[in-house]
């Protein structure tokens, strides 16, 4: 489509078409200018990206699945409703080594979905929260998804820059799905796992928290100002190294050969995608049409940041459809992005919003990646799984804007006080909008509690005193009302009340 554009512009009418330009003109631009297919996309997925995807493949053998595993149990099986949030703790962890969102919910679904089963939730409802989970996992540092290496490219910026942006929005996503998951798990009456099937964290650590080593090398070496490929390269001689210090752990020459055969194979596909988006970004910077299209969403929007926000989001979903995360990604930050920054948005922030959204377009039907994937694990309908996931990823939605407005988030800038208050009001903000879309807070909310929240929710998104106090009023105000309600319910056990 894009080669057709690029050379039939002429005969498109109005903003989109251009004069059109030679088989020639094309060919150059693809494939020997910069900007093409051998462009920072390609040369992004054959440098940092595939030592990265090697990392987590050396890791993987070295047992960290199991260990993520028992930890998560340890963290998550004591709480209401453990065995899902075992699953969102556990797809957090493995985000930190694999930045695929399919294979994160390969990783965790195969156990935590039958745990979630016979635990009393629905399979349907199991298998989104893994596909929810396993996305979360492209924005979890320090191992992001491909495209937040190339971001580092597009910004020129150090790829710590990036991870220490995706910090914070990574946490906020993750305490959006948690509240969600302890709500449905509350309002279902579930118990936390028994004690006895659980290990204590310190035997966990024991056993296997030397895995840990190569994670805390790869984010010390980032941090100090070492290249990603520095980082990932004495990652990877670490993981190597500690595999060693205990016979469960340790790797032989049959798991080394499979370790380098499974990061070969991972890295093939994503390098395919880069390669074939380098058309996309070719095409996109000949023709002008990322400029035009930029304008045009502006002049849409009216000028307005919400709106602009709002019509960014919408093409991200859309081109999420059909293509992967880092395709949508890169196309999105070609046309979309700079919509945001003429309205004054931060770069970092404009970039990190479109790279949110297309790593959410996994789990946005009618083509959810993630969804299908989990689908597929449990035997449900992936169309079921689908809807169930984006319903429950609703409260995930809300925390692009909210760093679109308070770039504090990201850590950009140094007042520590305005970055932990913006913090603070960010997860009153999203855990209010969770108990929002799940009606319950306590008890089932009304009308007008539930509308209070919701406002809360968005008012905390914009900074400022003004609404911050406005927001936490109407949170706190619902918050209180509810446990009132809770304590005069006469359907509760006495021993239950004010939980």
């Amino acid at each position: 489509i894009f080669l057709a554009y690029g050379y039939w512009g002429e005969y498109i009418p109005g903003v989109l078409g251009h004069t059109g330009f030679s088989f020639k003109r094309i060919i150059y631009q693809l494939f020997l200018s910069s900007e093409g297919i051998f462009g920072i996309s390609l040369g992004v997925s054959a440098t940092y990206i595939f030592l990265f995807i090697l990392f987590g493949a050396f890791l993987t053998e070295t047992g960290m699945g199991r260990f993520i595993k028992d930890l998560a149990m340890s963290l998550a099986g004591r709480t209401i409703g453990g065995e899902a949030k075992v699953s969102i703790v556990a797809s957090g962890l493995m985000g930190m080594i694999n930045g695929s969102a399919v294979g994160n919910v390969a990783a965790t679904g195969t156990f935590t979905i039958p745990l979630m089963t016979s635990a009393g939730f629905k399979p349907v409802f199991a298998s989104a929260v893994v596909a929810v989970a396993g996305t979360g996992g492209m924005i979890m540092p320090p191992v992001m998804g491909a495209a937040s290496f190339i971001m580092a490219e597009f910004l020129g910026v150090h790829y710590a820059v990036i991870m220490l942006a995706a910090a914070i929005p990574a946490i906020l996503y993750y305490v959006a799905e948690y509240s969600v998951i302890h709500i449905e798990a509350v309002k279902m009456g579930m118990k936390p796992i028994p004690r006895e099937n659980i290990l204590s964290v310190v035997k966990v650590m024991k056993e296997r928290g030397h895995l840990m080593v190569p994670i805390i090398v790869i984010v010390y070496l980032l941090l100090v100002g070492r290249t990603p490929l520095y980082a990932a390269f004495y990652g990877i001689i670490s993981s190597i190294g500690v595999s060693f210090l205990t016979k469960e752990t340790r790797l032989t020459w049959t798991s080394f050969i499979r370790a380098m055969e499974s990061g070969a194979r991972q890295s093939v596909g994503v390098g395919i995608a880069c390669a074939v988006v380098g058309n996309i970004i070719g095409i996109t910077n000949l023709t002008g049409l990322g400029l035009v299209l930029g304008d045009n969403i502006v002049s849409m929007a009216g000028g307005s940041i919400i709106l602009t926000s709002f019509l960014t989001m919408i093409v991200c979903i859309i081109l999420g459809m059909g293509l992967p995360p880092t395709a949508c990604y890169i196309v999105t930050a070609t046309i979309a992005a700079p919509a945001l920054m003429k309205l004054g948005v931060n770069p970092l922030a404009a970039h990190m919003f479109a790279y949110y959204f297309a790593c959410l377009s996994n789990l946005t039907p009618p083509v959810a990646i993630a969804s299908y994937g989990a689908a597929g694990l449990s035997g449900q309908s992936p169309s079921a799984v689908g809807w169930t996931g984006f319903r429950i990823s609703l409260a995930g939605f809300l925390i692009p804007f909210t760093f679109i407005f308070n770039p504090d988030l990201l850590l950009i800038g140094n007042d520590w006080l305005s970055i932990g208050l913006s913090t603070v009001t960010s997860l009153i903000g999203v855990i209010a909008l969770a108990s929002s879309l799940q009606n319950f807070l306590y008890v089932p909310m009304n009308i007008l509690q539930r509308g209070a929240m919701f406002i809360g929710a968005v008012l905390l998104i914009f900074p400022g005193v003004t609404t911050d106090i406005a927001g936490v009023s109407l949170v706190a105000a619902v918050f209180f009302w509810q446990r009132t309600q809770r304590r005069r319910s006469p359907l509760l056990p006495a021993e239950e009340k004010g939980m």
